[in-house]
């Protein structure tokens, strides 16, 4: 038996995920979402998923996440059959999802709360969360009173105070200003080497996957195969103006470019 720092965060094998719809006549018909996916992600590995639209790259991560079930093969995370949501993984959307009706503070205490700890425990835990993703001064504002930048780290405070396994984030930063992004990206980094956590991280854009991952996953769709694994090689912090990190950079494009092509194409089909 592997010792546990050996066991994969996340394993999948021979994945498929096929939606079944029905007509109004009574018909039924198939969408073949993804297809033999084996995938895996050793413990504290940042890993990012890339792909044209419709790869798959959201369902993947909400099988992972147990939000849906899987068609056929199998899927680990820790070592044990995923069966539904758990504490051992944290989602983070790209919309925060944040209690309005809380201030930042309780919104990172919620998950500790919920989980029935002891009330010394969480205010240590709200309180070094706080620090970790900068926003102590802002401890008693509501999220509508947050930018957009902000809301996103407490959202990842509180997936951390409720210490997941791993986390799964879906292109949470893509809705924001280019600017606030790479403010975000370099916080990012900077939690995840404190915290050393797995992370598996959507995103549609290049740059971001090549500078953020330890490796990059590329889909391909209709169903969602996994087309290719890039190991980034670079050192942090990475150059964006290296000669090395734009030559990742273009192997993903060319990865890309065909399917985006061929999505194009039906579309003005």
């Amino acid at each position: 038996m592997l010792a546990p720092e050996r066991i994969p965060a996340i394993e999948t094998q021979r994945l498929d995920k096929v939606y079944v719809s029905q007509s109004r006549d009574g018909k039924l018909s198939e969408t073949h979402a993804l297809s033999d996916i084996n995938l895996r992600v050793a413990q504290g590995e940042f890993i990012c998923i890339i792909g044209a639209s419709g790869c798959g790259k959201s369902t993947l991560l909400r099988i992972i996440a147990g939000f849906e079930t899987l068609s056929t093969g199998e899927m680990h995370v820790m070592g044990k059959t995923i069966a539904g949501p758990g504490p051992d993984r944290g989602m983070v959307f790209q919309d925060y999802a944040l209690f309005p009706w809380l201030s930042v503070a309780q919104n990172i205490a919620y998950g500790p709360r919920q989980a029935g700890l002891p009330k010394a425990e969480i205010a240590e835990l709200t309180e070094r969360y706080l620090d970790m993703v900068g926003l102590q001064k802002f401890r008693n504002r509501y999220p509508h009173e947050l930018s957009g930048g902000m809301k996103q780290r407490v959202a990842i405070a509180r997936v951390l105070a409720n210490d997941p396994a791993v986390i799964l984030m879906d292109e949470p930063f893509g809705a924001l200003d280019a600017i606030t992004r790479n403010g975000l990206q370099e916080s990012l980094l900077e939690i995840w080497e404190k915290a050393r956590k797995t992370i598996l991280f959507i995103t549609h854009s290049v740059d971001e996957a090549v500078y953020l991952a330890d490796r990059v996953i590329v889909l391909s769709p209709h169903p969602g195969r996994l087309k290719l694994e890039i190991p980034i090689d670079l050192p942090r912090p990475r150059d964006i103006a290296s000669v090395d990190f734009n030559r990742l950079k273009r192997l993903m494009l060319d990865a890309i470019a065909p399917d985006i092509a061929v999505e194009a194409a039906a579309e003005a089909s």
